[in-house]
């Protein structure tokens, strides 16, 4: 992406509009009923709809620092973004409609993932730290953060994830615990 601010307004939009044809959940479709590609892009260009430019600069903010992924309320990836793709080393379309399960490192008990999930159907935020393994049975940490959405009568709609790659410190615990016990 270039840095130019109308060409990344542009390409945001565009992916805005790629997420939007990827999630397929039925509360999503509201929104691709009501507006095509070239009024989005219209309103980006006369800045007609600032709200929709500022989502547009968060989203950008938010795949620039950080591991992003949308899920139905079974656990089913229905989006991640680049980073997410860049760290699990598996593709988008080999997570779409997988379950987080896939990058399970075998880390976590049974009863901490249960709190997990006991929490989020509770429609609280879960923040805590996963252990997760890639595509190529490399391990990494994220700390993460995952939202409970919910419809207008408060059924759990989809959850998103917002993670930060915490491998390196785990890493330096790790060195500084072992060399401080030889």
């Amino acid at each position: 992406m270039v840095n130019n601010p109308t060409t990344e307004k542009e390409y945001l939009i565009r992916e805005l509009l790629e997420l939007r044809k990827q999630i397929a959940h039925d509360q999503s479709k509201d929104l691709g009923s009501r507006v095509s590609e070239s009024g989005l892009m219209s309103a980006m260009k006369c800045y007609d709809c600032p709200a929709l430019e500022e989502f547009a600069n968060i989203r950008y903010a938010l795949d620039q620092s950080s591991t992003v992924s949308i899920s139905d309320p079974e656990g089913c990836i229905l989006y991640v973004n680049d980073k997410f793709c860049k760290i699990s080393k598996y593709s988008r379309d080999e997570l779409i409609g997988q379950d987080h399960r896939l990058l399970n490192s075998g880390f976590h008990s049974s009863e901490y993932i249960k709190g997990v999930w006991d929490t989020l159907l509770e429609g609280q935020v879960w923040k805590g730290e996963f252990r997760n393994r890639a595509k190529d049975q490399s391990i990494y940490w994220l700390d993460t953060t995952i939202v409970p959405f919910m419809d207008s009568i408060g059924k759990i709609r989809q959850f998103i994830s917002i993670r930060h790659d915490i491998t390196a410190i785990k890493q330096n615990v790790s060195e500084l615990h072992s060399a401080k016990h030889s």
